[in-house]
């Protein structure tokens, strides 16, 4: 079996969150104080410690790293932990994903030094306490605001992630607007998914015809820069170019004790750790995990359900294989969105490979 390259890096320098957001996939613990970084703790990973894994992975290919989490400006060190990345390799390509209410000292500067690739803030509405009361935190919104039109004025690619459990055409259309008027390069609308909390908000059942409908009709009235995350079978065929995929055969994720998993999955199933750098050779791991064998093995060649009958499955490698994972505990499992559309009729017939008689 062909062993690919490794070419991106999902980095948790924290596995807690100042935020306690009602959907979060990993549900992390909430540290102390809502908007206040904080030390390293004696179980995460040190700077000089990830500057080890850094050689290694760019070895192994490494070209893209994505800081993110728990929230990665947690940390106090996060600036030096950035600089380590940054100074690895010219050609690597950093980004991060944050939740914008936290600034570690000399944060801007080293912005200015090493510009990231780009940064996606989460803000889920133009209303202060709607966005609030989703985080759970009062002022968050404000700061994540401020956060952004810093972003934007230092001409940092800025997306916005906004988190969707009503799928309602209009707070999509308010946010479109303020990210064209602040300068945001993009808007990316993530539905909730059924792993962590938003297990709990998806109990409140919506039909998969509203998903998509609501998809629908954003593609509609939105341009480019307005994406929905949703699985490639159900995207117009002008945007499946510019949508986005999980590289799950070209990536590893690294917990804050060092623990090496697929991304942040390591979070909820540890079964899914297949190691830590700070004792396993990272090559050797890349190499010879099981884990990675049946991963490389079963994605796509053994998709079930609709998955395995789907034209887009060889890019859109069953959208999220560590959702369905999750959910079934096998990573041939079908999404669950593309599972419940064929289930009641609404599968798009031209995007299967043996259309229904």
């Amino acid at each position: 079996m062909n062993i690919p390259p490794l070419k991106h890096l999902y980095v948790n320098p924290a596995g807690d969150c100042n935020l306690a957001c009602k959907h979060c996939w990993i549900a992390p613990r909430r540290s102390e104080i809502p908007f206040q970084t904080r030390d390293r703790l004696e179980t995460e990973f040190s700077p000089e410690q990830f500057s080890g894994i850094l050689d290694q992975a760019v070895e192994l290919g490494l070209t893209n790293l994505k800081f993110t989490g728990g929230e990665p400006l947690l940390r106090s060190d996060f600036t030096e932990l950035y600089r380590t990345a940054s100074e690895h390799s010219s050609n690597l390509i950093i980004d991060i994903e944050t939740n914008g209410t936290l600034v570690p000292g000399g944060l801007w500067d080293v912005f200015e030094e090493h510009p990231p690739g780009s940064v996606a803030v989460s803000l889920d509405s133009v209303t202060a306490e709607e966005h609030d009361d989703f985080r759970n935190t009062p002022g968050a919104w404000k700061r994540t605001v401020a956060f952004t039109e810093e972003l934007v004025d230092r001409k940092i690619s800025t997306q916005i992630i906004m988190s969707s459990v009503t799928f309602e055409v209009q707070p999509v259309l308010e946010m479109a607007i303020f990210c064209r008027d602040t300068g945001v390069s993009s808007l990316k609308i993530n539905p909730v998914q059924p792993i962590g909390r938003g297990k709990r908000l998806l109990e409140r059942k919506t039909s998969i015809r509203t998903i998509i409908s609501f998809a629908d009709e954003l593609h509609r009235r939105c341009g480019m820069s307005v994406i929905v995350d949703i699985p490639p079978a159900f995207l117009p065929l002008n945007r499946i170019k510019n949508s986005g995929w999980c590289p799950i055969h070209n990536l590893l994720g690294i917990l804050p004790d060092g623990g090496i998993s697929f991304c942040g999955i390591g979070f909820s199933c540890s079964e899914l750790v297949m190691g830590n750098f700070l004792q396993d050779d990272l090559e050797d791991v890349w190499s010879d995990s099981d884990l990675l064998k049946k991963l490389r093995l079963q994605v796509p060649a053994e998709f079930e359900g609709i998955c395995g009958n789907c034209i887009h499955k060889n890019r859109c490698l069953g959208n999220c294989v560590m959702q369905n994972y999750y959910s079934s505990v096998d990573f041939t499992s079908t999404y669950w969105m593309c599972r419940e559309a064929e289930e009641t009729g609404i599968f798009p017939q031209t995007r299967k490979i043996k259309p229904d008689a």
